[in-house]
């Protein structure tokens, strides 16, 4: 018989939509626009905004399992160029702080830059951002790295004994 120790680990998954919801009350999102309680949109190294990918509450990942290596509140908000990874950044946002939207600044550019549709044409208020989706957690157990073959298998298998398959593409 073979032993192997289990990790947790944390999926992101897109939170279901249901009549009457309010997504923009997510506290851990993908695309849309931030919420960086007064900080300053981040720029990359010659000067350009970068793009907003996601805004993660660390209670929320906490609450699920999450890693003791994370803060346990605030948030998390998650920025790219075109030139990445050399033009990332990560900005903690300290709990407490303005949840006011952020706007976007007049000369970020066009995200096609990064892989974006360019029939898309914004968010609904015709900005150029990625499509908001809310997100939710789900812990999944998983072979330790380097302890098993076929860690990867035991991933996708764990995945798909929580989430149904979609049968149409988005």
């Amino acid at each position: 018989m073979t032993f192997f120790t289990t990790l947790p680990a944390i999926v992101l998954s897109r939170r279901p939509r249901h009549v009457g919801d309010d997504r923009s009350r997510a506290k851990s999102w993908l695309g849309g626009a931030p919420r960086l309680g007064g900080k300053p949109w981040p720029r990359g190294e010659d000067g350009r905004p970068l793009h907003f990918m996601g805004q993660i509450d660390l209670r929320e990942i906490a609450a699920a399992g999450g890693s003791a290596e994370l803060p346990s509140d605030g948030a998390l908000a998650f920025f790219i160029g075109a030139d990445a990874p050399h033009a990332a950044k990560v900005i903690h946002i300290p709990p407490g702080s303005d949840p006011s939207v952020t706007p976007p600044p007049h000369d970020l550019p066009d995200f096609e830059e990064l892989g974006g549709d360019p029939d898309y044409r914004g968010d609904t208020l015709g900005r150029r951002l990625f499509p908001f989706w809310p997100i939710d957690f789900t812990v999944i157990e998983v072979p330790a790295e380097g302890e098993h073959d076929e860690t990867g298998e035991a991933q996708h298998a764990a995945i798909g004994a929580r989430f149904r398959r979609r049968e149409y593409n988005l």
